[in-house]
């Protein structure tokens, strides 16, 4: 497997925290993509290019109608044999998570893979770029939900039929890409600076009554929308101003940096005493080590990051071979619960969010229609605030 990496690790980057001063770092990490990224350039008519993509899907697919799992996977490896060339694999999930996934494929196909690996931003920008420029290098892609459905829009995805859609959470899919694995947000804490009866129960334990510093990742807009929305509004019972103004009272006495990981390190030598937002599968990759996240602050949070084959992909059917092989229970998403991602296959237990614990999905409305609002909202009139009243 052939592999291209752009974006060097943000772990340990202690000049991510932000004093006082309340100005956000540049390091880009794996998040969704700004909404006003340039669009593809998209024809009124569609070309004869995109008219035999079209014709190709549609002929693929009546190939796999009426197969059972074995009988699709074998047509396809059939009509795979017949591609030329590696898969070429865009993605955003760290290289040491996604290369098991991929090596797995090849061993068990035979298909070669190449790998474009970057954050979830640059994925998303080469993508258009490669696009306004008349050619798509990727064949299967993942970043996030919000950025799969932005690259839908511009027609870059090709319908996805897949029959394990049923075994996956609800959250993330679409007619052209599904959920491949979550990245769960929880609340942890230092247990050098914060003690047993400190430890939070609620998020208003966090955000109101904190049992020291808090950092927050000035990348969660939507954390933060779906806990104003789904928990202070729905179940609280506060109004949307009302809940705004909690996060806003927040940040003055708190810090603000970018980067999960980042903030994993930070935690862990002290610089807070808690982070709202740390990602569950890194909490959980340190052992013996002064930080913890359980019993949870409930809901936890998670969004999604799916997968899906480019419209213009030249190896469609091995692509789709791919992607079959990433959603299945004891293929890719077991091999992502082995490295600690938490999968989106519900019949893996491994890694998964423990069933204890109110989980929810940032819903799909805030990450595509009001996306703008709501990244607003938590950059210029709650980030802004950090450090407003420190001294």
């Amino acid at each position: 497997m052939t592999i291209t990496r752009l974006t060097a690790s943000v772990l340990g980057v202690v000049a991510l925290l932000l004093a006082a001063c309340g100005a956000p770092p540049t390091e880009e990490v794996a998040e969704p993509a700004a909404t006003d990224q340039p669009a593809a350039t998209a024809a009124a008519e569609p070309s004869a290019t995109e008219a035999a993509t079209e014709s190709a899907t549609e002929d693929l697919y009546a190939q796999l109608e009426g197969l059972d799992p074995e009988q699709r996977r074998e047509t396809l490896l059939e009509m795979a044999a017949e591609e030329e060339g590696a898969v070429m694999f865009y993605g955003s999930p760290n290289v040491d998570d996604i290369t098991p996934v991929l090596e797995g494929f090849t061993e068990e196909t035979g298909i070669e893979t190449e790998l474009f690996r970057s954050g979830a931003r640059e994925v998303f920008q080469r993508v258009l770029q490669e696009a306004e420029a008349g050619r798509l290098g990727a064949d299967a892609i993942i970043v996030s939900q919000g950025d799969m459905a932005a690259l839908e829009a511009e027609g870059l995805l090709m319908p996805l039929q897949t029959p394990l859609m049923d075994e996956l959470v609800p959250d993330g899919r679409s007619e052209t890409f599904a959920p491949a694995y979550l990245a769960v947000h929880v609340a942890a804490w230092n247990t050098d600076r914060v003690g047993p009866e400190q430890q939070p129960s609620t998020w208003e334990d966090v955000l109101v009554s904190p049992p020291g510093l808090v950092a927050f990742d000035q990348s969660d807009y939507g954390w933060f929308a779906t806990l104003v929305t789904e928990y202070f509004m729905a179940e609280q019972g506060m109004t949307e101003e009302e809940a705004v103004k909690v996060f806003q009272d927040a940040m003055p006495d708190n810090v603000v940096m970018r980067g999960h990981s980042a903030g994993t390190e930070l935690l862990l030598a002290g610089e807070f005493a808690m982070h709202a937002s740390l990602y569950m599968h890194d909490v959980r990759g340190f052992q013996d080590a002064p930080i913890e996240w359980e019993p949870a602050v409930e809901p936890v949070i998670y969004m999604p990051f799916s997968v899906g084959v480019t419209a213009t992909s030249a190896r469609p059917a091995s692509a789709l071979l791919l992607v079959d092989y990433i959603l299945g229970a004891e293929e890719g998403q077991a091999i992502f619960a082995s490295v600690g991602r938490t999968p989106a296959n519900l019949k893996v237990e491994e890694g998964a969010i423990p069933p204890e614990y109110e989980s929810m999905g940032v819903p799909s409305e805030i990450l595509l229609e009001e996306r703008d609002k709501w990244e607003q909202l938590w950059l210029d009139e709650v980030v802004s605030r950090v450090g407003d009243d420190r001294t």
